[in-house]
């Protein structure tokens, strides 16, 4: 027997108790007694498929209780938002976990749909198309963002699948799971990933930014004047600064009023190739200086247009005083460095600032060493070079002279009583006539000539490629431009300046140096014995006066 027929079979058997007890007692001979048996019969039977029935209903009832208290259990107690929707996608059931992550009651909810309670349009959107899919009979597996009730906003990951009935979808059943800390650790992981790959990318590029200063160091050094070295700063600032669209160098010229463009490398330059110092904002300030003329910043005047371009302008600077000027061009590109325009604009001036000092100091050490070299070979008063001088580029040209088989002419030149002009008008004025013979010098000999100051008012000029007739007559005509010359000091007309000459050739005259200027010495003598203003040549002494020429020997 099932559980809960006793009862049943009991009243039963008591039912049939009673009636056979009644039968005993009371016989009525109107009844049949198989009549009585089979009505007897029915009853326990029917009795007893009715107490099966009610039996296995509330067996089945209990069941389900259980379940259903089980199903509530899982439901209440689970870690996850679960939400269960009814054929008009409204909400059905829900646990507190969802309440939590809606920020509404399961009354508040119930009977909505999930549309409603968003406040997101795009967010509506989404819910909208999931809810299509479930009821359409596909399984999703989405993560959305949810703006929540207090305008926070969480990470949802969604599994969402329909409930079918005969084939028919009848409702959803959702998981909602809050993954806000790990999308947040993730989104942390990928921030860290990609800032450390930011600073890998910036290291690299310190790194090579560092290697190029260190070689355009290491090349200025051995640079063995201004022009190698603008060479060198113009190959390596195009890749220094490979982000500037073009880029100058400026250099003060000889006076401090003027700096002129030495180098220049890219395509478009917006500034003038020579301009006054106080045009430029960075040379004023003696510190870099940014200039962009789309902006309302105050723009350096030196600028030819007003095109939309940031230009950085850097002074190099050398024991503190300003060299020159570090002129880089950047164009529209600045505007797009990733959003960082500050930090960018940072490094690319901290970056032009060291290559401006290195360019400084390089720059500054060359004109020192020009300038040495200056003195060294040139002569402080007049700018000729010094005797030291002559006697090497006599070694070279005739060294030359023998390889090619040309001549070579050596000429001494004396001015006639030099010492009057001391004595007479003062030092001043005597060096004031040794200048003005050395410009003469200058613009009389050829380029290729060298010409020195030999020693107080002697001066030699080392003729290549010049015989010793085309030496003479060369020499003829410098005493007659040179008494054409008139000089004044303080006010007072100088006495014109006469010369005494004597030349020497190769290889006439000698094949040595010390042949050639021995030889020229003595004809120098001989012009001065003679009576000075005259050119004299070995053994044949050419006696130039102002009108003619007479040969002796």
């Amino acid at each position: 027997m099932r559980r809960g027929i006793a009862r049943v079979s009991i009243a039963i058997l008591l039912f049939n108790f009673g009636v056979v007890l009644a039968l005993r007692i009371f016989i009525p001979e109107s009844i049949p007694t198989v009549r009585l048996g089979t009505l007897m019969l029915s009853v326990s039977f029917t009795g007893l498929m009715v107490g099966s029935s009610v039996s296995e209903r509330d067996r089945i009832g209990d069941e389900l209780h259980q379940q259903t208290l089980h199903l509530h259990s899982l439901i209440e107690n689970s870690p996850f938002g679960i939400v269960v929707l009814d054929p008009l996608r409204r909400v059905q059931l829900c646990n507190a976990v969802f309440e939590s992550i809606f920020l509404f009651s399961a009354r508040e909810m119930s009977g909505k749909t999930l549309e409603s309670l968003l406040s997101a349009r795009h967010e509506i959107d989404q819910m909208r198309e999931l809810s299509a899919q479930v009821f359409a009979g596909q399984a999703v597996h989405e993560t959305i963002r949810h703006f929540r009730r207090d305008g926070k906003f969480i990470d949802v990951e969604i599994n969402a699948v329909p409930l079918r009935r005969e084939g028919r979808v009848e409702g959803a059943y959702a998981i909602y799971n809050d993954i806000s800390e790990r999308a947040r650790a993730q989104e942390q992981a990928e921030n860290d990933a990609a800032s450390l790959k930011r600073w890998v990318e910036e290291l690299q590029l310190r790194t090579t930014q560092m290697a190029l200063l260190n070689e355009m160091g290491d090349m200025l050094q051995c640079c063995a004047n201004t022009l190698e070295a603008r060479s060198v700063v113009s190959r390596l600032c195009r890749k220094l600064f490979a982000d500037a669209v073009s880029g100058m160098l400026f250099e003060f010229n000889s006076t401090p009023d003027v700096v002129e463009a030495t180098a220049s490398w890219g395509n478009s330059h917006i500034s003038e190739s020579s301009f006054a110092p106080p045009a430029c904002w960075a040379v004023r300030r003696g510190r870099a200086y940014w200039s962009e003329p789309a902006s309302d910043g105050i723009l350096c005047s030196h600028f030819m247009s007003q095109d939309a371009v940031a230009v950085l302008c850097v002074p190099m600077m050398a024991q503190s005083e300003v060299v020159g000027l570090l002129h880089l061009q950047y164009g529209s590109l600045l505007a797009a460095k990733d959003g960082d325009q500050q930090g960018f604009r940072k490094a690319q001036e901290t970056l032009a600032s060291a290559a401006a000092g290195q360019i400084a100091l390089a720059f500054a050490s060359l004109r020192l060493r020009d300038t040495l070299r200056e003195q060294s070979i040139r002569d402080p008063l007049t700018g000729l070079f010094n005797r030291r001088i002559m006697q090497e580029a006599l070694e070279r040209e005739l060294h030359r002279a023998r390889r090619k088989n040309h001549s070579v002419t050596v000429a001494l030149i004396d001015l006639d009583h030099f010492k009057r002009f001391n004595d007479t008008w003062g030092h001043d004025a005597g060096d004031l006539v040794l200048k003005t013979i050395a410009q003469v010098f200058r613009s009389h000999f050829r380029a290729e000539d060298v010409i020195c100051r030999y020693g107080g008012e002697e001066f030699s000029v080392i003729l290549p490629e010049a015989s010793i007739e085309d030496a003479a007559k060369r020499a003829d005509a410098l005493r007659h431009e040179l008494v054409k010359v008139r000089i004044r000091h303080l006010e007072h007309a100088l006495d014109p300046v006469t010369l005494s000459i004597g030349l020497a050739a190769f290889p006439q005259h000698g094949t040595t140096a010390e042949q050639l200027l021995r030889k020229a010495d003595e004809c120098l003598y001989e012009s001065k014995a003679g009576g000075r203003d005259r050119v004299t040549v070995p053994h044949v002494n050419e006696i130039v006066t102002e009108r003619e020429v007479s040969t002796t020997r």
